[in-house]
Formats: C-alpha cells, sequence, structure tokens
C-alpha cells in the first residue's frame, strides 16, 4: 500500500514538473515574442475578434492602415487617437494620449502566473 501512494506521488510530481516547465518555456517565448515587435502609429480603431465567445486576438489599426496584434492587457489601456511606439528589442511600450505619457512594460517572466508587465503614467 505504501508503496503503491509513494509511486503515485513520484508520478504526479513528475508530471507536475513537466508541466511547470512547458509552461514557463511558453511564458518566456511570449515575452521573447512581444519584446521583438516594433510599432508605431495613432489608433484608428481597435477590435476584440472572438471566436465562440472566446477572445482569440485583439488587433490595433492605425490611421496608416497598418494593423497589429498585441496583448490584452496593453489592448486595454489604449483609445482611439493615442499615439504608440514600441522599438525591436525593447520591452517598453509608449502610449501618448493628450499630455499623458503611459509607459506599458512586458516584464520577463518569472513565474507563469504572475503579472508579466509594468504600468506607468506620467502626466506632462
Amino acid at each position: 500500500m505504501i508503496k503503491t501512494l509513494i509511486g503515485f506521488l513520484v508520478v504526479v510530481l513528475i508530471f507536475g514538473a513537466i508541466f511547470f516547465y512547458s509552461v514557463q518555456s511558453s511564458s518566456n517565448k511570449y515575452f521573447e515574442s512581444r519584446k521583438a515587435e516594433s510599432y508605431n502609429g495613432v489608433v484608428k480603431k481597435k477590435e476584440i475578434y472572438k471566436k465562440g465567445g472566446v477572445k482569440q486576438s485583439c488587433i490595433i489599426f492605425f490611421k496608416d492602415k497598418s494593423t497589429i496584434s498585441i496583448d490584452y492587457s496593453l489592448y486595454e489601456f489604449l483609445e482611439i487617437g493615442d499615439s504608440i511606439f514600441k522599438a525591436a528589442n525593447n520591452p517598453v511600450v509608449e502610449i501618448y494620449h493628450k499630455d499623458t505619457l503611459k509607459t506599458f512594460t512586458f516584464l520577463e517572466p518569472v513565474i507563469f502566473w504572475k503579472k508579466n508587465f509594468k504600468i506607468e503614467i506620467v502626466s506632462r
């Protein structure tokens, strides 16, 4: 009985470690892909595309007719008419809204369930 219980616990620990590693690896890849992006423009329109009631992607349409897919947490802070700037290989996104600068910084994931961004708002 005890050998069975110990064997079960070992299997659960192994699968738990594999799951944690795969999710953490996915979080790191997500951070690197978001960090590598670059965009610049004035927001003309923003939309959330859903499929079967589930959010699939957040799309921003710029006045110059270009589009980008962005993180939902960043999408929430954008308003029509905002200017947005992000340089490639920089985790900081600058959002200019009237006399306010909002900086949205993607953070390198430490633990996958923790918040992966930091927001600062500075009025000029």
